[in-house]
């Protein structure tokens, strides 16, 4: 078959759109670069031309899912008719939410053989959200709301405990831990912030129908 020439940027997200596709329907793991270049018909060399390896890929397709959540976020933190504390619940029910609408890539990364690929992905979004946040946190400050002289790493706390501590790839836990991790959050980022006490309450029976299925 004659292979048509392409504009990198078109072909880079050629390669992305083939290897979202194979790895949900055969697996990450599964899923060997020979399978994805097959797919696209490119040669070899050109998928190495764009990314250095598979993991390179999920990344970027992760990366891709983050910017669509962060553009998600945004809407939420300009957002007049909702108090402080109404955005942060918001915030972090959106986040999770729409992570849930992509459980089929998620789900790939809960391994040990893919732990690698799965923190840096942690790490990515975290920082692509701490800004969000911190926006918010300050905002929460300058109304009283809130008492904290660390804006930014109080998102960065309260970000990186929830996605480490609740992450089925990390730790494996039961209903009961799940819940007493989801309580605990709350309390400590309420102290973390000076914000009133059960301010920051969110459904965690419904986060754990979520949560659970990857245990």
């Amino acid at each position: 078959m004659t292979r048509i020439s392409k504009e990198p940027e078109e072909r880079r997200a050629e390669i992305i759109e083939a290897a979202t596709k194979l790895f949900i329907v055969k697996g990450f793991e599964q899923t060997a670069v020979s399978d994805i270049v097959h797919s696209v018909n490119v040669a070899q060399g050109t998928f190495y031309y764009y990314f250095k390896s598979k993991d390179d890929v999920m990344l970027a397709i992760i990366d891709q899912l983050h910017d669509e959540t962060i553009q998600q976020l945004s809407i939420i933190v300009k957002r007049t008719d909702l108090s402080i504390t109404q955005k942060l619940a918001a915030l972090s029910e959106a986040e999770f939410q729409l992570n849930r609408e992509h459980d089929d890539l998620y789900s790939q990364l809960h391994s040990e053989e893919n732990s690698g690929v799965h923190q840096k992905i942690i790490v990515k979004a975290i920082r692509k959200m701490v800004p969000l946040y911190a926006e918010v946190i300050e905002e929460g400050v300058r109304q009283g709301i809130f008492n904290t002289k660390y804006p930014k790493e109080a998102a960065e706390f309260m970000l990186v405990s929830t996605k480490f501590l609740f992450d089925p790839g990390i730790f494996h836990l039961s209903s009961d831990e799940i819940l007493q991790r989801g309580q605990a959050a709350q309390d400590i980022s309420e102290r973390v912030l000076g914000a009133p006490k059960g301010s920051l309450a969110v459904n965690m029976n419904d986060r754990l129908v979520g949560i659970k299925k990857y245990y």
